[in-house]
């Protein structure tokens, strides 16, 4: 089994990476996998919506990355596995800026939220009986690979690329193994 894992504090919205969480939510609900994200990013789909994430939304991005509009029922019934905000925003106060914030958890260990990953794979290992043999993301905080290396799980980091359509699907989802990205 393979777990996807959404997380970035990236200042530009705190959705930078609901497409690929919405491609990851899809693998997970095909596969039966659970999957790891910000609170916020499981929000209600009439609360998305209201974002602008929306039928018209699916229809163009989910055709491009190949992914399913999902129903709610699907997103209730997935394997969820929470970043709280209260704990993302605890976290947050502690710095100038959110991005300074991020900057930190790229290039040092914040063990609060290196013992909630290894809890989260420690709890999916029990609940699903089975090894996790993967974790699935774009970033690649520092925790996360503390936490996966204590686990010994690998990461399989996925990254985008300047380069666009036809090629710009398949260079988005090149899949990293040596974690050259992180």
């Amino acid at each position: 089994m393979f777990v996807p894992f959404v997380f970035t504090l990236e200042v530009a919205s705190d959705y930078d990476h609901i497409l690929p969480f919405y491609k990851y939510l899809d693998m997970a609900i095909a596969y039966g996998w659970p999957i790891i994200a910000h609170e916020r990013y499981f929000s209600s789909l009439d609360d998305m919506a209201k974002l602008g994430i929306d039928e018209d939304w699916f229809a163009v991005f989910g055709k491009q990355w190949e992914f399913a509009h999902p129903k709610q029922n699907d997103i209730d019934a997935a394997s969820k596995y929470i970043i709280p905000q209260a704990f993302e925003t605890e976290f947050i106060a502690g710095f100038s800026s959110q991005i300074d914030a991020w900057i930190f958890l790229l290039t040092n260990n914040y063990e609060p939220f290196e013992t909630l990953t290894i809890g989260f794979f420690e709890d999916i290992e029990k609940q699903f009986h089975e090894p996790i043999e993967g974790i699935l993301c774009f970033y690649v905080p520092l925790f996360l690979k503390r936490a996966a290396e204590i686990k010994g799980i690998p990461i399989l980091s996925q990254q985008g690329g300047a380069i666009r359509p036809p090629f710009y699907k398949e260079v988005l989802f090149h899949v990293d193994k040596k974690n050259y990205y992180s």
